[in-house]
């Protein structure tokens, strides 16, 4: 997880060097969920950044980094229950708002790039009874991302995301789903996310 703050920490002062807007937000995410088949299937909470590119504030740029509470997965194909422990996401993106930027509510749309990585509890069948295996996974995605923008006074906002898009994810020491020759499996399929964000603008 250190890996994920530091480069928080180090990109949040660059981009805000010399920023005189008035449309930058940092903001907490007291609830994410994420409904895929690549991704850890949980609620989760983070922190982010949202800086303008522009006057007007049209365009942004965004470093969301969350963390996932543990959760479960059934896998009906392969009947694995995989039990997930934390996870750690970091999605940067773009984004461009319609409306004023003085306006009460504003749509937005963007896009980002998804990385995640955590360990799983993996469950098959065995002689005798079940087996218990836990394997490192990374996922990769790209996501779109649609948002409502509610800004109740002038310093604060909150924002519903959804986003949805593709991603794959890579299991290291896997025995489900497994390669024999590389000791790895992989995946590939639909992400779903929704994200709560309150921020304070500065």
């Amino acid at each position: 997880m250190k890996p994920f703050f530091l480069l928080f920490l180090f990109i949040v002062p660059a981009l805000t060097f010399g920023q005189t807007s008035t449309m930058n937000t940092f903001y907490l995410i007291p609830a994410s969920v994420s409904m895929a088949e690549t991704v850890n299937n949980s609620m989760g909470l983070g922190i982010g950044y949202e800086r303008a590119l522009d006057k007007n504030g049209k365009w942004a740029v965004e470093l969301p980094v969350t963390i996932g509470l543990p959760g479960t997965q059934q896998h009906f194909d392969y009947g694995v229950t995989p039990l997930f422990n934390s996870c750690y996401s970091f999605m940067p993106g773009a984004k461009f708002y319609t409306g004023h930027k003085a306006s009460k509510v504003r749509y937005s749309v963007g896009t980002s790039f998804l990385y995640e990585t955590g360990r799983q509890q993996q469950y098959y069948e065995s002689t005798p009874g079940m087996t218990t295996n836990s394997v490192r996974y990374q996922a990769f995605g790209s996501l779109i991302n649609n948002a409502i923008n509610v800004y109740p006074v002038k310093n604060f906002s909150v924002s519903l995301d959804f986003a949805f898009g593709m991603g794959g994810q890579h299991y290291s020491g896997s025995r489900i789903y497994l390669d024999p020759f590389k000791n790895t499996s992989y995946e590939i399929g639909g992400v779903f996310q929704f994200i709560l964000k309150a921020g304070y603008r500065f």
